[in-house]
């Protein structure tokens, strides 16, 4: 009958409002969001049926209430409400107060509804009214520091901190607190909070990451080297990872295993341009077991065609990096490929080294060691036109038969 449908109605409101909220409301366990619109679009649902049939029962009372009742029968039979009368002008059958409180409802919230249009403008107006609504949010305080971090505003230090004040044992607002105290200079503050983060979660791949970052920025390379890999077993094939502890493990001498970390780098991520870059130095700075060549010189045979070629795959993905055209230069000239390293340099002046001295200089050497001094001299010259300071093109050109530079 109609009170068991009216029944089942209520009961299916009750159960679309609060079966789809429980899980994010915060009561059985704690969720990494605050006042999230969506976590109420199913809620709403249920929220609107209820209060349409608040509203459905309102109007019925109110029309039984004032409209003239016909009878059947001499009061045998039930009234019919539908048969009634009311003296209040209808819209979509609602007649007097539950019409009046349809249109406040309505409008109440069309307008909230636009206040927080406004709200959601922009991450500061978002921040602005969570920071009003829940000032002692910590996930309010951490979003407002990480957006005025982006901007570079240093007020968002002081966010971070009363993030941390909040909730103490907040990892990501340690980590990026250390990274906005490193990018203000204050190197011993920010390994202060990176190593709270690591005390507080030893296995954080994101901990582990920017510290690493920060002792390579130190000078720290076997620290660097310990964090990276701890990252890496959170964060297996990061090619941002591995290329820095390349670079490390490069600067302490273990050559074989940083040409290993870029390999494995490149197999992640096969067009790092940057990685490829650093393996053709290694290879072709250093022997097949690791020993580096004397300094000046570069790798002959096997070593250098993989160099070259790690060049050649670095120019594809890197090719306005004025770095890897000159370096592949010195190998090709090293190595008495001429012709190749004159087209390499040419191609690097056209796009990319057009006011370089030290491109400029390069094309000399390799003039002057196919025996075309003239020209040479002529590329010297230029070259110390544009860096009068230029060692290497101010020795070639004394060195000239007549130079004087």
């Amino acid at each position: 009958g109609p009170q068991s449908s009216r029944k089942r109605a209520i009961a299916m409101a009750m159960v679309l409002t609060l079966s789809p909220y429980l899980p994010a409301s915060n009561l059985f366990f704690p969720v990494g969001f605050v006042i999230a619109e969506r976590v109420l679009y199913l809620p709403s649902i249920g929220f609107c049926l209820m209060v349409a049939l608040g509203l459905h029962l309102l109007n019925a009372r109110i029309k039984r209430k004032n409209c003239d009742i016909e009878t059947i029968n001499n009061d045998t039979e039930q009234t019919d409400i539908s048969k009634c009368t009311s003296s209040y002008w209808t819209w979509f059958g609602m007649s007097g107060w539950p019409l009046l409180v349809c249109i406040l409802l309505h409008t109440v919230f069309t307008v909230k509804t636009l206040q927080r249009n406004v709200d959601w403008w922009d991450m500061d107006r978002l921040g602005q009214a969570g920071l009003t609504t829940n000032p002692t949010n910590a996930k309010i305080h951490f979003t407002i520091a990480n957006n005025l971090a982006q901007k570079g505003q240093r007020v968002c230090e002081k966010h971070y901190r009363k993030a941390i004040l909040l909730r103490p044992q907040y990892t990501a607002a340690w980590i990026n607190l250390g990274l906005v105290l490193v990018n203000m200079d204050r190197p011993k503050e920010a390994e202060d909070a990176y190593a709270t983060a690591l005390r507080l979660n030893p296995a954080s791949g994101n901990a582990h990451t920017n510290y690493g970052h920060f002792c390579r920025l130190q000078l720290r390379w076997q620290e660097a080297v310990h964090h990276y890999a701890q990252a890496l077993k959170k964060r297996q094939g990061d090619p941002v990872l591995l290329f820095n502890q390349g670079l490390c493990l490069k600067q302490i001498g273990n050559y074989t295993a940083a040409e290993e970390t870029w390999r494995l780098c490149l197999q992640y991520h096969p067009t790092h341009g940057d990685a490829w870059h650093e393996l053709a130095k290694l290879c072709g700075k250093t022997k097949k077991g690791g020993d580096q060549v004397k300094k000046g010189q570069w790798t002959t045979g096997q070593r250098a065609k993989l160099a070259e070629g790690a060049f050649r795959s670095a120019l594809r993905y890197k090719p306005n990096k004025e770095g890897v055209w000159l370096d592949l230069t010195q190998l090709l000239t090293f190595n008495g490929k001429l012709q190749d390293a004159e087209l390499v340099i040419r191609q690097a002046i056209s796009s990319v080294s057009s006011q370089s001295a030290t491109a400029y200089y390069w094309l000399g050497n390799v003039m002057q060691k196919r025996g075309l001094h003239t020209e040479a001299e002529k590329h010297f010259k230029h070259a110390l036109r544009l860096d009068p300071k230029h060692s290497q093109a101010r020795r070639a050109v004394s060195q000239l038969p007549g130079g004087n530079a």
